[in-house]
């Protein structure tokens, strides 16, 4: 623990860096053991100015600052730390014995985050900065991902503005060319065929220039609303646990932890699966193929979905040993992962999954059935379609509508078939194949 009366090395290496700023050293002492306990990396000092040093040379994740100390207090230290842009995004959580509402706004109004208040509960204080460090890290990782999104985003914008930059090239190509007919009868026949051919690109590129940005406008808005969903829980349920005015008990804290990392990995997953159709849609979809055991994927996929042990999940393996399907492993997993997580919102408690594998002379076929409620014929002719999502009998969307459609694109640039059978009431069956690799008997 770094402080400025001792220094000791022996403190644990985290991802996590802790300054504690208080006047009073058994504090610094008490909160600084516990800390360094659960895995931190913990820096301490007894001052408001020997803490602004110490922000700024080693940029702690968090910061744990006291109001009442000499000199300058924790409202000062708190100001200066905003004021100053190499320390201003560090999350501050004020320690202090002060409940009035007026020291809390002001806290609140200088940029702290949080109140932890004095007698200190530690496993509220280890609750809160998790919390908090957490709510960075997903900023970070939203920042990224947004960062990402704006790159795509431009780069469909300059092809768009390549497109109408040839679209008005050739209109003006095909104005010369009409003058042209009027004085040269001789080349009538070799204009028009040019100008025929020259129109069928024009028409190829124009249809392209409207999928762009029909796929553009899909994104940006199935993002926009999808996206806030999950950050609006997190969110929510963060400002309760940061709430100094309510008491919640272990249990509850945890069971409301559970729920932001369950909606964060929700998040993850989405953005995923806009990042791939976004990859498929401009063609920068590229993979390698080579033959591999579906069995294996198969047992990987259903592994990490860390089901209940006694969860009905059958496989019907019916393929000779030293058959390998040729595809890519990792995608051909993603298309297995995604019909699974399908069948798995679809099926009660006393439903079953059932995956058989088979294999005909040229192909392996993997079938996956639920015992769900099926799906209408009408809605079965749409289920591949991008965004396309069913509604239950609450007339409600379910997912995301492109873990399906991801499916099918991946499977057929794979050179197989995917497709869906289903009686509306029984269940529904998801089929695809691979190409087979050449089976030694």
């Amino acid at each position: 623990m770094n402080n400025e009366f001792n220094t000791d090395s022996t403190s644990h290496s985290t991802s996590a860096t802790i300054l504690i700023i208080d006047d009073q050293p058994k504090n610094l002492a008490v909160i600084g053991d516990y800390l360094m306990k659960c895995g931190f990396t913990v820096i301490v000092s007894q001052t408001g100015e020997g803490g602004l040093w110490r922000a700024k040379r080693f940029k702690p994740d968090l910061i744990l600052l006291d109001i009442l100390m000499p000199d300058m207090d924790g409202f000062e230290t708190c100001r200066r730390l905003k004021a100053d842009e190499s320390t201003r995004s560090i999350p501050v959580i004020f320690m202090t014995a002060l409940t009035g509402v007026e020291d809390k706004v002001k806290g609140f109004e200088l940029g702290g985050v949080d109140y932890i208040t004095k007698p200190i509960e530690y496993e509220e204080v280890l609750a809160r900065i998790k919390t908090h460090l957490q709510i960075v890290n997903q900023k970070k990782q939203l920042e990224i991902q947004a960062s990402h999104l704006e790159k795509i985003n431009a780069q469909l914008n300059k092809e768009i503005s390549t497109r109408k930059a040839a679209q008005s090239e050739l209109k003006k190509l095909n104005e010369e060319l009409e003058h042209r007919i009027g004085i040269r009868t001789e080349e009538l026949s070799k204009i028009a065929e040019r100008l025929r051919l020259t129109n069928v690109e024009l028409q190829k590129a124009n249809s392209e220039l409207r999928k762009i940005d029909d796929i553009k406008t899909e994104f940006v808005a199935l993002a926009s609303h999808e996206l806030r969903t999950p950050l609006t829980s997190i969110l929510g349920y963060a400002q309760t646990l940061a709430a100094s005015d309510l008491h919640l008990d272990n249990s509850t804290r945890a069971d409301i932890l559970s729920v932001i990392v369950s909606e964060s990995k929700r998040l993850a997953s989405l953005i995923g699966n806009l990042l791939d159709i976004s990859k498929i849609e401009t063609r920068n979809f590229r993979f390698k193929t080579e033959p591999f055991d579906i069995s294996d994927v198969i047992n990987e996929v259903i592994s990490a979905l860390n089901l209940p042990a006694n969860f009905p999940l059958v496989v019907h393996n019916a393929i000779s040993k030293n058959c390998r399907a040729v595809g890519n492993k990792d995608q051909t997993g993603q298309v297995i992962r995604n019909i699974l997580d399908n069948a798995l919102r679809y099926v009660n408690e006393n439903g079953k999954i059932t995956i058989n594998v088979n294999e005909t002379e040229d192909f392996i076929r993997v079938g996956i059935s639920d015992t769900g409620p099926g799906i209408k014929p009408e809605e079965q002719k749409k289920i591949f379609d991008k965004f396309y999502r069913i509604r239950d009998e609450k007339k409600r969307s379910i997912g995301s509508g492109l873990g399906l459609s991801i499916a099918s694109k991946i499977i057929a640039s794979q050179g197989g078939q995917i497709w869906v059978e289903s009686m509306y009431g029984e269940g529904a069956t998801f089929y695809f194949t691979l190409p087979k690799e050449i089976c030694d008997e």
